[in-house]
């Protein structure tokens, strides 16, 4: 199987099938992420259809990343909000991809690239481009409501934390 039927396999979507295609031609090795929140078990569909999309893009010879957002998730107060169970979650993640057989990955914690000063440039370079109206047009995507009143400011971080 080709690389654009290894990456395109059982997809839904593809943005633009040029860009990739153009991609997939100039970049021996290019990268690619998938982000989870933390948030308790991880169910049949999480892992093997993520998993194999995963396996995918690996065989496709993508520099895969697997973001534990365990940041994300203490701002959604995944788990209570409890950092030690969150970081616990992600372990357990982790073992779950292994047991799927998704290798060749790198597996990055939120908390990793928040300690970076790069890092936190960058969400404020998103935050500077974003607007109020557009962030919180992002809320229902966290399953929060538009209309909410009182919302933790933490809520409009995590869209600008996604750059």
């Amino acid at each position: 199987m080709d690389r654009l039927q290894l990456v395109t396999r059982n997809v839904e979507e593809v943005v633009t099938m040029e860009e990739l295609r153009a991609l997939l031609e100039s970049k021996e090795k290019p990268k690619a992420y998938w982000g989870f929140e933390l948030s308790g078990l991880m169910h049949i569909g999480m892992g093997l259809v993520c998993g194999r999309k995963i396996k995918d893009m690996v065989e496709a010879g993508f520099r895969f990343t697997v973001l534990l957002a365990d940041w994300h998730s203490w701002i959604n107060e995944k788990l209570g909000g409890d950092m030690e169970r969150i970081r616990l979650a992600g372990e357990y993640f982790r073992e779950c991809f292994d047991a799927l057989g998704v290798r060749g990955v790198e597996y990055v914690w939120a908390s990793e690239l928040a300690s970076r000063g790069e890092y936190w440039e960058l969400v404020i370079k998103v935050a500077k481009k974003a607007t109020l109206e557009r962030v919180r047009r992002s809320l229902p995507i966290m399953g929060r409501s538009m209309e909410a009143k009182g919302i933790p400011t933490a809520w409009l971080y995590y869209p600008c934390m996604q750059g």
